[in-house]
Protein backbone atom coordinates (compact mmCIF):
# COMPACT_ATOMS: atom_id res chain seq x y z
CA UNK A 1 0.00 0.00 0.00
CA UNK A 2 1.24 3.64 -0.35
CA UNK A 3 3.13 5.45 2.03
CA UNK A 4 2.12 9.26 2.23
CA UNK A 5 4.24 12.11 3.08
CA UNK A 6 1.88 14.69 5.32
CA UNK A 7 2.62 17.28 7.79
CA UNK A 8 6.14 16.72 8.29
CA UNK A 9 9.18 18.68 7.21
CA UNK A 10 10.63 16.77 4.36
CA UNK A 11 14.09 16.60 3.50
CA UNK A 12 14.77 16.41 -0.78
CA UNK A 13 15.60 13.08 -0.69
CA UNK A 14 11.85 12.35 0.48
CA UNK A 15 10.33 14.33 -1.11
CA UNK A 16 11.53 13.14 -4.42
CA UNK A 17 10.56 9.39 -3.65
CA UNK A 18 7.06 9.94 -1.88
CA UNK A 19 4.09 8.45 -4.33
CA UNK A 20 1.71 10.95 -2.35
CA UNK A 21 2.32 14.09 -1.10
CA UNK A 22 0.39 15.82 1.63
CA UNK A 23 -0.49 19.32 2.16
CA UNK A 24 -2.01 21.65 4.44
CA UNK A 25 -2.45 24.09 1.82
CA UNK A 26 -4.12 27.34 2.29
CA UNK A 27 -0.59 28.87 1.71
CA UNK A 28 0.26 27.48 5.07
CA UNK A 29 3.43 25.37 3.89
CA UNK A 30 4.21 27.91 0.53
CA UNK A 31 7.52 27.52 1.91
CA UNK A 32 7.44 23.59 0.42
CA UNK A 33 6.82 25.04 -2.97
CA UNK A 34 11.03 25.66 -3.39
CA UNK A 35 11.82 22.19 -2.37
CA UNK A 36 8.82 21.16 -4.51
CA UNK A 37 10.92 22.87 -7.57
CA UNK A 38 14.45 21.85 -6.41
CA UNK A 39 12.97 18.12 -7.18
CA UNK A 40 11.81 18.31 -10.38
CA UNK A 41 8.57 16.39 -9.28
CA UNK A 42 5.86 17.89 -11.67
CA UNK A 43 3.64 15.49 -10.62
CA UNK A 44 3.89 17.16 -6.81
CA UNK A 45 3.07 21.07 -8.62
CA UNK A 46 -0.25 22.31 -6.97
CA UNK A 47 -3.06 19.97 -8.92
CA UNK A 48 -0.80 17.67 -9.94
CA UNK A 49 -1.22 13.51 -9.33
CA UNK A 50 1.08 12.97 -6.51
CA UNK A 51 -0.48 15.89 -4.41
CA UNK A 52 -3.60 16.02 -2.53
CA UNK A 53 -4.68 19.32 -0.41
CA UNK A 54 -6.35 18.30 2.35
CA UNK A 55 -8.34 21.72 2.79
CA UNK A 56 -10.12 20.97 -0.09
CA UNK A 57 -13.98 21.34 0.69
CA UNK A 58 -13.12 22.16 4.36
CA UNK A 59 -15.79 25.15 5.44
CA UNK A 60 -13.00 27.55 6.71
CA UNK A 61 -13.21 30.34 9.30
CA UNK A 62 -12.02 34.08 9.23
CA UNK A 63 -12.37 34.21 5.55
CA UNK A 64 -10.75 37.55 4.71
CA UNK A 65 -9.08 39.34 1.53
CA UNK A 66 -4.76 39.53 1.69
CA UNK A 67 -2.33 37.21 0.74
CA UNK A 68 0.13 34.75 2.55
CA UNK A 69 2.21 36.39 4.57
CA UNK A 70 6.36 36.06 4.51
CA UNK A 71 7.05 33.07 6.14
CA UNK A 72 4.70 31.14 4.45
CA UNK A 73 1.49 31.08 7.07
CA UNK A 74 -1.60 32.45 5.65
CA UNK A 75 -4.95 33.84 7.25
CA UNK A 76 -5.97 35.51 4.39
CA UNK A 77 -7.83 32.47 2.56
CA UNK A 78 -9.18 31.16 6.06
CA UNK A 79 -7.91 30.28 9.11
CA UNK A 80 -5.62 27.32 8.13
CA UNK A 81 -5.73 25.59 11.62
CA UNK A 82 -8.23 23.66 10.49
CA UNK A 83 -8.08 19.95 11.42
CA UNK A 84 -7.91 20.94 15.02
CA UNK A 85 -11.71 20.45 14.55
CA UNK A 86 -12.00 16.76 14.71
CA UNK A 87 -15.09 16.94 12.62
CA UNK A 88 -13.27 18.23 9.72
CA UNK A 89 -11.70 14.75 9.61
CA UNK A 90 -13.90 13.02 7.88
CA UNK A 91 -13.42 15.74 5.05
CA UNK A 92 -9.43 15.27 5.16
CA UNK A 93 -9.52 11.85 5.00
CA UNK A 94 -12.16 11.89 2.08
CA UNK A 95 -9.69 13.93 0.43
CA UNK A 96 -6.49 11.53 1.11
CA UNK A 97 -8.31 7.94 0.41
CA UNK A 98 -9.85 9.56 -2.83
CA UNK A 99 -6.01 10.29 -4.36
CA UNK A 100 -4.68 7.13 -2.17
CA UNK A 101 -7.68 4.86 -4.05
CA UNK A 102 -6.20 6.85 -7.85
CA UNK A 103 -2.46 6.02 -7.43
CA UNK A 104 -3.48 2.42 -6.10
CA UNK A 105 -7.05 1.38 -7.31
CA UNK A 106 -5.92 -2.30 -5.83
CA UNK A 107 -5.74 -0.79 -2.42
CA UNK A 108 -9.10 1.25 -2.67
CA UNK A 109 -11.26 -1.12 -0.78
CA UNK A 110 -8.86 -1.16 2.20
CA UNK A 111 -8.33 2.80 2.29
CA UNK A 112 -12.19 3.35 2.77
CA UNK A 113 -12.35 0.63 4.93
CA UNK A 114 -9.58 2.14 7.06
CA UNK A 115 -10.78 5.50 6.49
CA UNK A 116 -14.24 4.58 8.19
CA UNK A 117 -13.05 2.98 10.84
CA UNK A 118 -10.97 5.54 12.11
CA UNK A 119 -13.93 8.04 11.69
CA UNK A 120 -16.12 5.84 13.75
CA UNK A 121 -13.64 5.90 16.38
CA UNK A 122 -13.15 9.60 16.58
CA UNK A 123 -17.06 10.59 16.32
CA UNK A 124 -16.90 8.37 19.66
CA UNK A 125 -14.45 10.25 20.89
CA UNK A 126 -15.07 13.71 19.98
CA UNK A 127 -18.54 13.30 21.84
CA UNK A 128 -16.55 12.76 24.97
CA UNK A 129 -14.21 15.03 24.59
CA UNK A 130 -17.60 17.27 24.48
CA UNK A 131 -18.79 16.36 27.20
CA UNK A 132 -15.74 16.19 29.19
CA UNK A 133 -15.13 20.26 28.35
CA UNK A 134 -18.80 20.95 28.58
CA UNK A 135 -18.96 22.22 32.27
CA UNK A 136 -16.29 25.05 30.75
CA UNK A 137 -18.21 26.39 28.10
CA UNK A 138 -17.76 30.40 27.21
CA UNK A 139 -14.94 31.00 30.26
CA UNK A 140 -12.72 33.21 28.16
CA UNK A 141 -9.14 32.68 27.36
CA UNK A 142 -6.18 34.91 25.81
CA UNK A 143 -4.12 32.84 22.78
CA UNK A 144 -0.70 34.08 21.76
CA UNK A 145 -1.25 33.06 17.96
CA UNK A 146 -4.80 32.41 16.23
CA UNK A 147 -4.37 29.03 16.43
CA UNK A 148 -7.40 28.22 17.84
CA UNK A 149 -10.75 28.75 16.43
CA UNK A 150 -11.37 25.25 14.87
CA UNK A 151 -11.13 23.84 18.68
CA UNK A 152 -12.95 26.34 20.06
CA UNK A 153 -15.87 25.89 18.13
CA UNK A 154 -16.01 22.53 18.36
CA UNK A 155 -15.57 22.64 22.30
CA UNK A 156 -17.33 25.77 22.72
CA UNK A 157 -14.38 27.68 24.20
CA UNK A 158 -14.19 31.01 24.35
CA UNK A 159 -10.95 32.94 22.88
CA UNK A 160 -11.14 35.82 23.97
CA UNK A 161 -8.05 37.74 22.94
CA UNK A 162 -5.14 37.12 20.90
CA UNK A 163 -1.99 38.54 21.76
CA UNK A 164 -0.16 38.31 18.11
CA UNK A 165 -2.11 40.58 16.14
CA UNK A 166 -0.43 39.66 12.70
CA UNK A 167 0.88 36.21 12.43
CA UNK A 168 4.49 36.37 13.47
CA UNK A 169 4.57 39.73 14.78
CA UNK A 170 5.28 40.31 18.38
CA UNK A 171 2.46 43.15 20.33
CA UNK A 172 4.28 46.69 20.87
CA UNK A 173 5.11 47.52 24.69
CA UNK A 174 1.29 49.76 23.74
CA UNK A 175 -0.72 46.32 22.55
CA UNK A 176 0.82 44.53 25.78
CA UNK A 177 -0.48 47.02 28.13
CA UNK A 178 -3.73 46.68 26.49
CA UNK A 179 -4.17 42.96 26.66
CA UNK A 180 -3.59 43.34 30.62
CA UNK A 181 -6.27 45.48 30.84
CA UNK A 182 -8.18 43.24 28.53
CA UNK A 183 -7.61 40.30 31.27
CA UNK A 184 -8.17 42.04 34.36
CA UNK A 185 -11.74 43.49 32.81
CA UNK A 186 -12.88 40.21 31.26
CA UNK A 187 -11.45 37.71 34.24
CA UNK A 188 -9.12 35.97 31.63
CA UNK A 189 -7.55 33.10 34.27
CA UNK A 190 -5.79 30.89 31.46
CA UNK A 191 -3.07 31.99 28.71
CA UNK A 192 -2.66 29.46 26.46
CA UNK A 193 0.27 28.98 23.98
CA UNK A 194 1.64 26.20 21.41
CA UNK A 195 4.97 24.81 22.84
CA UNK A 196 7.12 26.56 20.16
CA UNK A 197 5.48 29.73 20.80
CA UNK A 198 7.50 32.77 22.90
CA UNK A 199 6.71 32.79 26.97
CA UNK A 200 8.17 36.82 26.82
CA UNK A 201 5.15 38.13 26.36
CA UNK A 202 2.69 35.76 28.26
CA UNK A 203 5.04 35.40 31.06
CA UNK A 204 4.83 39.73 31.59
CA UNK A 205 0.64 39.57 31.14
CA UNK A 206 0.84 36.76 34.10
CA UNK A 207 2.86 38.89 36.36
CA UNK A 208 0.86 41.46 35.76
CA UNK A 209 -2.85 39.78 36.21
CA UNK A 210 -2.31 36.71 38.03
CA UNK A 211 -3.47 34.15 35.14
CA UNK A 212 -1.99 31.10 34.59
CA UNK A 213 -0.03 29.86 31.44
CA UNK A 214 -1.30 26.77 29.79
CA UNK A 215 0.52 25.17 27.03
CA UNK A 216 -1.82 23.10 24.03
CA UNK A 217 -0.48 21.26 21.02
CA UNK A 218 -1.68 22.30 17.73
CA UNK A 219 -0.60 19.13 15.82
CA UNK A 220 0.81 16.17 16.05
CA UNK A 221 4.12 15.91 17.75
CA UNK A 222 3.84 19.07 19.57
CA UNK A 223 4.79 17.56 23.09
CA UNK A 224 5.65 14.22 24.18
CA UNK A 225 2.76 11.08 23.86
CA UNK A 226 1.28 12.83 20.89
CA UNK A 227 1.71 10.46 18.57
CA UNK A 228 -1.64 10.51 16.49
CA UNK A 229 -4.63 12.86 15.65
CA UNK A 230 -6.58 11.59 18.49
CA UNK A 231 -3.96 11.26 20.76
CA UNK A 232 -3.84 15.14 19.64
CA UNK A 233 -7.19 15.88 21.34
CA UNK A 234 -7.00 13.44 24.31
CA UNK A 235 -4.11 15.44 25.73
CA UNK A 236 -5.65 18.72 24.70
CA UNK A 237 -8.62 18.00 26.35
CA UNK A 238 -6.44 16.45 29.48
CA UNK A 239 -4.74 19.81 29.83
CA UNK A 240 -7.86 21.87 29.57
CA UNK A 241 -9.70 20.31 31.83
CA UNK A 242 -6.90 20.26 34.49
CA UNK A 243 -6.31 23.50 34.27
CA UNK A 244 -10.05 24.97 33.98
CA UNK A 245 -10.89 22.91 36.92
CA UNK A 246 -7.78 24.22 39.32
CA UNK A 247 -9.22 27.10 41.78
CA UNK A 248 -8.71 30.19 40.38
CA UNK A 249 -5.48 31.53 42.07
CA UNK A 250 -3.55 28.29 42.41
CA UNK A 251 -1.26 26.55 39.72
CA UNK A 252 -3.34 24.10 37.27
Amino acid sequence: MIGLLGLLLPSLSRLKNTRLLVRVGLDYDVWLNRLIKQSGRTDLTRGGEAVVDASRNVLLLEVKQGGFQSDGHAHGAGNPHYWLDPDNAAVITGNIAEALARLDPTHARQYVQQRNAFLALLKEKTLAWQDQLKPWAGVPLLVYHNNWPYLARRFKLNMAATVETRPGVAPSPKALATLVQTVQTRNIRWLIRQPSEPTRDLEFIARKTGAHIVSLAASVGDAPGINNYVDLFEYNVQVLQKALSATPGSQP
